[in-house]
């Protein structure tokens, strides 16, 4: 799975992640303190907890992402927001539900789910009444259109370094960056240097 364009709104929480575009093959997260490195990742984490199942208070998200076979999808959706009903501690905790307002999942472009408080249409056809608290990646996992999304989610993983968890952690292979040894960052992209 590769993201390409990230958002994310907690109206809980009152803070919103400004669109963040990712660049094709790899990208370092750098800045001080607050800047919101780590709310970034923590996103993409509770976008996993969404794909199976939790429900988060005020919650609103836009994943655009390419599959392992270069398929582009995009899945967008809104939790309703409930005063008071602020999680303490990790949010894929939460055993609180919170219905979803609305959800749209769409592959090349084309809508595969378009979801509203009333109904839920999968591809172009109205479905039996489902659970208002989990997302159509949850409900429908076992249809075809919808089963690489859930995989390709369910390989998210956020590790705590500080933890110094290294059993947990995913190690690449070296020869990946083999291609990058000969390059520096620059304005936010890779530069090789010829003749070195």
């Amino acid at each position: 799975m590769k993201i390409k364009k990230l958002e994310y709104y907690d109206d809980a929480y009152h803070w919103k992640l400004d669109t963040v575009e990712f660049l094709e093959n790899l990208n370092l997260l750098v800045g001080v303190s607050g800047v919101g490195k780590t709310r970034i990742l923590q996103s993409i984490n509770s976008l996993r907890g969404i794909a199976n199942g939790f429900s988060f208070n005020g919650v609103k998200w836009n994943i655009c992402f390419v599959d392992g076979d270069q398929v582009e999808y995009s899945w967008s959706g809104e939790f309703e927001t409930k005063a008071g009903d602020i999680p303490v501690g990790n949010e894929l905790d939460n055993k609180k539900k919170f219905k979803v307002i609305k959800e749209v999942l769409k592959r090349k472009g084309k809508t595969i789910v378009d979801r509203s408080q009333t109904e839920i249409i999968l591809n172009g056809t109205r479905t039996p009444k489902l659970s208002p608290f989990s997302s159509v990646v949850e409900l429908l996992k076992e249809e075809d259109s919808i089963l690489p999304v859930r995989s390709e989610l369910d390989k998210i993983r956020l590790i705590n370094i500080e933890k110094r968890d290294t059993e947990a952690l995913w190690r690449l292979p070296v020869s990946i960056f083999k291609k990058y040894e000969r390059s520096t960052l620059k304005a936010g992209l890779f530069h090789s240097k010829k003749g070195l």
